[in-house]
């Protein structure tokens, strides 16, 4: 059985394994997309400490999901 928290839904609304390379290559893709967005934002708004925290998760995810790859790959 699949735990919601074993899963990561992309932007496309597909859902793939916490941690293929599907996943991790997704979560960079918001990161860049949220860095982007951020950086647009002046300094000291609350709208641009909304976008850090959303990044501070998004990169924990990252690195979590990084850890789990390993597991992808000795399956091929």
């Amino acid at each position: 059985m699949i735990h919601q928290e074993d899963t990561w839904r992309k932007v496309d609304g597909s859902i793939v394994p916490f941690g293929c390379p599907d996943c991790i290559d997704d979560i960079t893709g918001r990161i860049e997309d949220t860095s982007t967005l951020r950086d647009q934002i002046p300094k000291g708004t609350a709208d641009r400490a909304n976008l850090n925290g959303v990044l501070a998760f998004l990169r924990k995810k990252n690195r979590q999901a990084q850890k789990l790859s390993h597991n992808f790959e000795e399956s091929i």
